[in-house]
């Protein structure tokens, strides 16, 4: 067998990439080019999302059939154009804060093409701000791939404000994991959920995650694992009751302008009987019922949502300190994709935008490919077929017939459900998205060199002087 110190192998050195671990030892200059190719790939599936818009656009969304026909319809200009078109919980939702901004700015009585370029900016600005987010909480870049080129971000550029509250919401994240600034991180998900309420959700799974680590590990010895997994410095008490300070404070900084833009909204009373009015064509198993004639009431929607999700989020609390979970940044998220999965069969309406609010956290929880590839191809299916059968069932035009369409869907919530079951595997077993204990391999791959341990001695440094390389290859990057 040849050897590695043989004169072959020295001499093929060169061919084959230079000596072993030349590869693991990445510069910033190399996180920074990785980081500029994936939000370069973002970047350009939004504007695929904005092209796709372009017949809607030429006919200012005024031939409904054709919106349909070219895959463009977007409830959210729908809405613009008649406002007395609802969305439910999960689709559009209420956009709060946005229709403030847009009343300010006059928007309310622009053209539906320039509110569209508006709603097309705001959104490209939250994917890019998702995208850092992501990169920041990940130790392997290549992992946001599966969120650049998700086919998701393509039918949602103008769908919905979604994008700047999941930007709003992964930097809250951010903070909470951090544990040094808990009221940004209130703040970014109060106007999150000004936006879509789903934050609520994100928020209350990310919560779980951090107590459940906090039971399993010491308070502050666990905010620091998070926070150098992030290349940051634990800030705060040494004490274990440093979690349920942070917690209260994000409670607090949550609260406050959260009620603050309830009462200064007079439509909540108009949005909350649509959040949860049931539609055929929004890809829930209540919609699915729909589908085949089955009439769900208003109230037996709302019961099932909301009792459900309580009983989810129960249930998670329950089984979380009974799990062997292991430290880091996938074990404190993985709630939160759960309850998003779950949701998804509770809730009325599971829109495309419903899911660009798993994705991110399915990137994160989620690093198989095989699974993430799937779950995109699912996606695609449903976004067109959605417009197609809102193209048969809503014009004389021939679209998607609904014994087809529902396969569709429910191949889709199929999909979503592995993501969620994968996510829990994720958090026990190694493999999720980073280790309690970055590796240097990892920490490298992120362009920040990691701390030397003084346990081993100058002894543990390779012949070459470089950080050392990971003796475990369980997780591969």
């Amino acid at each position: 067998m040849l050897d590695r110190n043989s004169s072959l192998a020295v001499w093929v050195q060169p061919l084959l990439g230079g000596p072993d671990g030349a590869h693991t030892r990445v510069t910033p200059r190399d996180g920074r080019i990785r980081a500029r190719v994936i939000l370069g790939l973002l970047g350009a599936m939004g504007l695929l999302g904005v092209l796709i818009q372009a017949p809607c656009m030429g006919t200012a969304w005024s031939d409904e059939a054709g919106t349909y026909a070219h895959l463009c319809h977007s409830p959210l200009i729908a809405q613009y154009l008649d406002p007395s078109l609802a969305t439910g919980l999960g689709g559009t939702a209420w956009a709060a804060l946005l229709g403030w901004v847009a009343a300010l700015s006059g928007a309310s009585a622009w053209s539906a093409v320039s509110y569209a370029s508006l709603v097309a900016m705001i959104n490209l600005i939250g994917f890019a701000l998702a995208g850092i987010a992501l990169l920041r909480l990940t130790a392997v870049p290549w992992r946001v791939l599966a969120f650049a080129l998700s086919p998701v971000v393509v039918f949602t550029v103008v769908h919905s404000f979604d994008p700047l509250a999941i930007g709003f919401a992964l930097w809250g994240v951010i903070g909470l994991i951090e544990g040094r600034n808990p009221v940004l991180a209130g703040v970014l998900f109060a106007l999150a959920a000004a936006i879509n309420p789903l934050a609520l959700l994100v928020a209350a799974g990310v919560l779980l995650g951090l107590w459940a680590q906090h039971s399993a590990i010491p308070g502050q010895q666990a905010l620091g694992q998070n926070a150098q997994a992030l290349g940051q410095n634990a800030q705060g008490p040494a004490d274990g009751s440093s979690g349920r300070t942070h917690t209260l404070i994000f409670a607090a900084a949550f609260a406050v302008p959260a009620v603050v833009m309830l009462g200064l909204d007079s439509r909540l009373g108009e949005w909350l009987p649509a959040w949860f009015q049931v539609r055929a064509e929004d890809g829930s198993p209540m919609g699915i019922l729909a589908q085949l004639g089955v009439e769900v009431p208003v109230a037996a929607a709302t019961v099932v949502a909301v009792f459900g999700i309580l009983a989810l989020v129960i249930v998670i609390a329950l089984l979380l300190p009974s799990m062997a979970l292991r430290g880091g940044i996938a074990p404190v998220l993985a709630p939160a994709t759960v309850l998003l999965a779950g949701a998804a069969l509770l809730l009325p309406s599971a829109s495309p935008s419903f899911s660009l609010w798993l994705l991110p956290f399915a990137v994160l929880t989620v690093p198989h490919w095989g699974i993430q590839l799937s779950w995109m191809a699912a996606e695609l299916l449903f976004a067109g077929g959605q417009q197609l059968y809102l193209l048969d069932t809503r014009t004389e035009e021939a679209g998607l017939p609904p014994h087809i369409y529902g396969p569709v869907c429910v191949l889709r919530l199929v999909a979503i459900v592995v993501i969620g079951v994968a996510a829990m595997r994720g958090a026990r077993t190694p493999g999720g998205a980073r280790p309690a204990s970055a590796s240097p391999v990892e920490l490298e791959g992120e362009g920040r060199a990691p701390a030397p341990d003084p346990a081993q001695g100058p002894a543990h440094r390779s012949d070459t002087g470089a950080a050392p390389v990971a003796e475990d290859r369980q997780n591969p990057v």
